[in-house]
């Protein structure tokens, strides 16, 4: 008579990726690893933190095998000791794209172009133009005007 050699059965097959067994109890039972949940009896998946909206993530989370990252709004940088994200001041940095007869005015995230002050949009333009306060009659001159780059004189 031949012996037959059977394989022993694991009962938590499959637990060893992202968890672990646990034969001190009976029946055994699959323990898994942080940031990973029992999914039927053995496979341990990932929670996904960023769904389950169980992180702490100030602005934008992204979900990693068992843990999940956190990060920034375009236009805001994460500073560590606080914590949050910080508007980035593109003016004040000078990486925004405001040009001559513009003013960079920083916004949460953003920033804006304003023509600055005498100057006014083009049609169809992102280019301020001079406005001429003697044309228009925007001048308070009582007798001759001189409309001058972004300002106008009373002669």
């Amino acid at each position: 008579m031949k012996a037959v050699c059977r394989q022993a059965w694991d009962p938590c097959n499959g637990c060893s990726n992202n968890g672990h067994c646990d034969l001190t109890v009976t029946p055994a039972r699959c323990i898994c690893d942080s940031g990973f949940h029992v999914d039927g009896l053995t496979n341990c998946v990932d929670d996904d933190e960023c769904f389950l909206r169980t992180h702490n993530c100030v602005q934008k989370c992204t979900n990693t095998p068992g843990s999940f990252n956190c990060s920034c709004y375009q236009g805001y940088s994460f500073d560590d000791a606080s914590e949050h994200c910080i508007d980035i001041d593109e003016c004040l940095e000078g990486t925004h794209d405001c040009i001559q007869n513009q003013t960079c005015v920083n916004t949460g995230g953003l920033w804006n172009c304003p023509c600055t002050r005498g100057f006014s949009l083009q049609d169809k333009s992102t280019r301020c133009i001079d406005i001429d306060e003697c044309l228009d009659k925007s001048h308070n001159c009582e007798h001759r005007c001189l409309n001058t780059i972004g300002n106008y004189a009373c002669l």
